[in-house]
């Protein structure tokens, strides 16, 4: 029982190892859009994706904006170890924060510590 523990928790920091050229390219493939926020253009989703991918080990699950914000100058990002999903540990969920100046977003917060329970309810509000 041990050594699949041990064989989980290695997986996971392999897993959670991914270059920040991987991480932008899983965020450019994989991340889910909330309808509140498909407003977004291509190349601002590139924009997004980097900015995360360099902002964190993590890689996007999410884009939303903030429930009740309809300003289109934030977003959230849910973020997670590649692989943790179903995971209890609060240690692989995150999310960042971004702002718009002009036409550039930039990450002002983000945290790689977040109760999965949370994590798992805050998509597409």
């Amino acid at each position: 029982m041990q050594r699949l523990g041990l064989a989980i928790t290695l997986g996971l920091l392999v897993a959670g190892c991914a270059s920040e050229a991987e991480r932008y390219q899983w965020n450019l493939a994989h991340v889910f859009v909330c309808p509140r926020a498909r407003w977004l253009t291509r190349p601002e989703l590139d924009q997004i994706a980097r900015a995360v991918a360099h902002a964190s080990p993590q890689v996007a699950a999410v884009v939303m904006p903030p429930a009740n914000d309809d300003s289109r100058r934030i977003l959230l990002v849910d973020t997670v170890y590649r692989g943790a999903e179903q995971s209890e540990d609060r240690n692989n969920y995150g999310w960042c924060k971004l702002e718009r100046s002009g036409s550039t977003w930039r990450v002002v917060q983000c945290y790689t510590d977040s109760d999965p329970g949370l994590w798992h309810m805050s998509h597409c509000p």
